[in-house]
């Protein structure tokens, strides 16, 4: 697939009508009637918790239509706040009272964990064998979960501090947890990927106390490898051609930018190759190459759209 890393891309929408509960690094959520909620996802892009001025064409639509795959392969496990797509580069869901943790499953030992590791042979208040190599597969997957912050960074806590938090209901988010990763996994195996950590988030509502929400198994949420490129590189000690955001983080890093200030500008290869990666795990999951929409994500295509599904008047009236 030719990638035009000049597309026309949606930096922020804005549907004039519905109430903006939030602009968030990467989606806009708008609050309609019967308690639902739309959201937009942009091609914006973000790491080190700062969103570049440059977007990554397709980015939005590969992320939306991913999380709609992985929430449709995964109701058996978990109910999800999914309700329907009226655009590619939208869902309108349930909302719902999210719990304050994020869960990170993690099946290899990288990135944070792995600095972790090295301080103190644990992660979270998980102790984890000794002798470990980066970027080693754990015996099994683990859950280290984060708060929740609005602004800045989240935070790490035990499992005894998440507890303490969402209360009982962290045992079933944990067991749930697993499955989710282990589906995830399972799925990228038969493309010859595998999943190396995502995060997932969960919320209630009603009478149904552990509902899936936000987005699944995406290339923002996840860090996903190809079997033959993560078992050459441990062989040779290097690090993984990781399909996630990493390549746009270490150009990043490369021009001296780490969360402070303005980020680089992104040169067209990069941008390029985020899109790739933002299809590819869509790939992995599948088996499927993702058709791309014949229009241009613009407020006025998904105003169109939103008119056409959401029935009730007052909902309609708002758009």
């Amino acid at each position: 697939m030719e990638i035009d890393p000049n597309y026309l891309v949606l930096r922020e929408s804005n549907i004039v009508g519905p109430e903006l509960a939030k602009r968030g690094k990467v989606r806009d959520v708008y609050r309609i009637g019967g308690g639902r909620l739309i959201f937009v996802t942009t091609d914006r892009i973000s790491t080190h918790d700062v969103v570049y001025k440059d977007c990554i064409p397709h980015k939005g639509f590969g992320l939306t239509q991913t999380t709609i795959y992985a929430f449709s392969n995964t109701e058996d496990i978990v109910e999800n706040h999914f309700l329907k797509s009226p655009d590619p580069n939208c869902m309108i869901v349930l909302g719902t009272d999210p719990y304050p943790i994020e869960v990170v499953v993690r099946g290899i030992l990288t990135g944070s964990a792995w600095r972790a590791y090295q301080s103190d042979g644990e992660v979270c208040g998980i102790k984890i064998p000794k002798g470990m190599k980066k970027n080693q597969k754990l015996d099994k997957p683990i859950i280290t979960p984060t708060t929740k912050a609005e602004t800045g960074h989240d935070e790490p806590v035990t499992h005894s501090q998440a507890r303490k938090i969402v209360g009982p209901v962290w045992d079933p988010i944990t067991e749930v947890a697993i499955e989710l990763f282990e589906r995830g996994d399972q799925m990228a195996y038969k493309q010859g990927g595998m999943l190396a950590d995502t995060k997932f988030e969960f919320g209630k509502r009603g009478k149904y106390d552990l509902i899936l929400i936000d987005e699944a198994l995406t290339h923002d949420s996840s860090r996903w490898l190809t079997v033959d490129n993560w078992r050459e590189a441990f062989e040779e000690g290097k690090n993984p051609d990781w399909i996630d955001k990493q390549p746009v983080r270490d150009y990043s890093e490369s021009k001296g930018f780490r969360g402070e200030g303005e980020p680089p500008r992104l040169p067209e290869d990069i941008i390029r190759g985020a899109t790739e990666r933002v299809l590819k795990v869509y790939y992995l999951l599948s088996g499927e190459e993702l058709e791309l929409p014949q229009e241009p994500p613009t407020n006025r295509r998904i105003v169109k759209n939103l008119r056409k599904v959401l029935v009730n008047n007052k909902s309609r009236s708002q758009l």
